[in-house]
């Protein structure tokens, strides 16, 4: 244990919350004190049953490694993987993790998008104006020579660009004209 629970549990704490609490890292163990277990705090978690503390401790202090691509294989022995902290734990999968997510993360997503740029050449890496992006994985791009476009916040998704006409050969008076007018088109 990290840190000295027994310091820090207020008394109407259960054994189980504390032996829980155990199985954190240092630097979560005191969050968890300073933020939701000391009396007076804003996000108050005393009194909450074993299991929906053990929820609240994941969404505030783990990420799903459910919803991210990147190959996982060296999360499931990772110390920072929440699947890992109980040592008596029966599974050694991947759960949630509290560290190195971004990293990996954005070196897939430049990964995937190098894949994506050779297999079309014609498409843009465009950073938008505000929202969510990936800076890390942007960087990574940049560095290696890409280039990232800026959008312009006042640009919608929805304002799609009108596909061209095809030019009508009684619209023009001239052969010429209308042969000029097909491979603009085109």
């Amino acid at each position: 244990m990290n840190l000295s629970v027994n310091c820090w549990i207020t008394g109407q704490s259960p054994s189980a919350l504390a032996e829980e609490i155990s199985t954190y890292e240092a630097n979560i163990q005191k969050d968890v004190y300073e933020n939701h277990l000391k009396q007076g705090n804003r996000d108050d978690w005393n009194g909450y049953t074993l299991n929906l503390f053990k929820k609240h401790s994941e969404k505030y202090y783990t990420t799903d490694l459910e919803q991210y691509k990147f190959d996982k294989t060296e999360c499931k022995a990772c110390a920072h993987n929440a699947a890992n902290y109980n040592l008596f734990a029966e599974h050694n999968g991947c759960r949630h993790c509290t560290k190195c997510l971004g990293v990996k993360n954005a070196a897939h997503v430049a990964k995937e998008t190098e894949k994506l740029l050779k297999s079309d050449p014609k498409l843009v890496i465009a950073r938008p104006y505000y929202g969510s992006r990936n800076d890390t994985a942007l960087q990574k791009l940049d560095k290696k020579g890409h280039e990232i476009k800026e959008l312009d916040y006042n640009v919608s998704a929805r304002e799609f660009p009108k596909a061209p006409e095809a030019p009508q050969k009684e619209q023009l008076s001239e052969p010429t004209e209308y042969e000029q007018a097909v491979q603009t088109f085109e």
